[in-house]
């Protein structure tokens, strides 16, 4: 089984998805490029995990990247692909090829950064995806593995307003559980933990939630925070975080006068707010932090 990665979030103006994110209190990295595929992102790293907002989108040297961006384009920004945990990824992707799943070639995703000395260093990340074919490909996932964590996670980048510390959950909205599945148990390497007629939920070896639910179960997830239906088969709707302090992150929300509702212990952004992500906060247990 295996944990959450990072999360991408495709948006068509950078600058102003990196105003939203600092609105909702978090520390925003400043703009990198991928040097091997022409892309731009800001980072917002958690303690195990990181949200990418990718953008400069026309200007992707990698063409069947490139092509596959066009329906979550035309449906908006939010989440496009989202990544899982590798160690090793050429037997990682001869396992996947052997269950005859549509595997790329592993890529450089290497980016610079700026280290807190002021230094420049370079990350040492490689992915593969795991495409899957329209109208499913919007829940396409891939696999990244590290050589350089130390220039993916560190501080001051990892201390948010907001107080946010982990990735508490990730979830999707499919027309078809049982089509999904399949590609989804062999990604995770195991079958889901609760499986019912509305929804699949993976739990992950760090207790992170994989959740996939039926359009009418989104609705009773999210009440009124549910997304309009985009006309994508499959898609990640929303993702919700654990604070050290759900008071402060209240405060940190209305210093910035960022709407939000808050119900049962959980703090909700509209999608609208959020790059086409319901976001949502909740307070983490004591003993965690």
């Amino acid at each position: 089984m295996r944990n959450l990665d990072h999360f991408v979030v495709t948006v068509e103006d950078l600058a102003a998805a990196q105003q939203a994110y600092r609105r909702l209190g978090f520390s925003v990295m400043p703009k990198a490029r991928h040097a091997a595929i022409g892309t731009a992102n800001h980072i917002i790293q958690l303690h195990d995990t990181y949200l990418e907002l990718l953008g400069d989108l026309d200007q992707c040297s990698f063409e069947p990247l490139k092509q596959r961006f066009a329906s979550r384009r035309a449906a908006g920004d939010g989440f496009y692909i989202n990544c899982l945990t590798s160690t090793d990824l050429k037997p990682d992707r001869d396992a996947l090829l052997a269950k005859r799943h549509a595997c790329g070639e592993i890529l450089s995703a290497r980016r610079q950064v700026t280290m807190p000395d002021g230094s420049l260093d370079e990350t040492a990340s490689d992915c593969f995806y795991v495409w899957r074919d329209e109208p499913r490909l919007t829940s396409t996932l891939f696999y990244a593995a590290h050589g350089k964590p130390h220039v993916i996670w560190f501080e001051p980048w990892q201390s948010h307003p907001n107080t946010a510390m982990t990735t508490l959950s990730l979830t999707y909205a499919s027309d078809d559980l049982r089509a999904d599945e399949p590609y989804f148990t062999d990604l995770f390497g195991a079958a889901p933990a609760e499986r019912g007629a509305s929804s699949l939920i993976y739990k992950t070896p760090r207790g992170e939630r994989f959740e996939v639910f039926t359009h009418e179960a989104l609705h009773a997830r999210y009440g009124q925070h549910t997304p309009a239906r985009s006309g994508l088969a499959v898609r990640g709707v929303g993702i919700r975080y654990g604070v050290a302090s759900l008071d402060v992150c209240r405060a940190a929300l209305l210093s910035t006068g960022t709407p939000f509702t808050e119900a049962v212990g959980v703090i909700t952004v509209a999608a609208e707010h959020a790059c086409g992500v319901v976001t949502e906060f909740s307070q983490l247990p004591r003993k965690s932090l």
